[in-house]
This record gives C-alpha cells, sequence and structure tokens, in this order.
C-alpha cells in the first residue's frame, strides 16, 4: 500500500570512523548509531559534525542509513591531514537528501 504523507519512518544513521577511537571516558569504538526518524513525504538531511578533537581523524569516513536491517543509502569520503579548509560548492549538495519514503 505505501506510506501516508507525514507518516514517521524509523531510520538509523551509522557512522563508521576511519579507525577504531577511545572517546575521553569512554570504551573503544569504530562506528556509532544514532536514530534517525523521519517524515514521509518531506526532504530530510543526515549529518554529523567532527566537534571532538578526537574525532578528526584522516582516513576513509562511511555514512550509512538504514531501516531495520535493510541498508537504504551510503556515503564515504576521505579526510587528508594537513589539507585546507573546504570550500562551499556551488553545486547541490552530496550529502543524505531523503525524500518521499
Amino acid at each position: 500500500d505505501g506510506l501516508t504523507p507525514g507518516e514517521v519512518v524509523a531510520l538509523g544513521k551509522i557512522i563508521e570512523f576511519p579507525k577504531t577511537v577511545t572517546p575521553p571516558g569512554a570504551r573503544p569504538i569504530s562506528r556509532i548509531w544514532r536514530p534517525l526518524p523521519t517524515e514521509t513525504g518531506k526532504l530530510s538531511y543526515a549529518g554529523y559534525g567532527l566537534d571532538y578533537d578526537w574525532e578528526l581523524m584522516p582516513g576513509r569516513w562511511a555514512f550509512y542509513i538504514h531501516q531495520a536491517d535493510r541498508k537504504l543509502a551510503e556515503i564515504s569520503f576521505a579526510v587528508v591531514e594537513g589539507a585546507d579548509a573546504p570550500a562551499p560548492s556551488a553545486r547541490d549538495s552530496t550529502c543524505f537528501k531523503l525524500s518521499s519514503l
């Protein structure tokens, strides 16, 4: 039948780090999962900020969007040590755009 616009779908966001890290006061981790409730029929964005020093690491990062055990989207990118700060793009964003679930 499909979903009704405005219905909330329980999605999850996984962030995979380039290597295992130990945040202050926590156990070692190589990925984190966060709930991502998403309203159908609306454009949504999923992101992640590098807010702490322990997160600033070079290497391949990957983001995944899941619904239960089903992977819906993934994107990966490389953080390069010593690179210039990113400049805003004039093109459409390539972050996870979720629409018309």
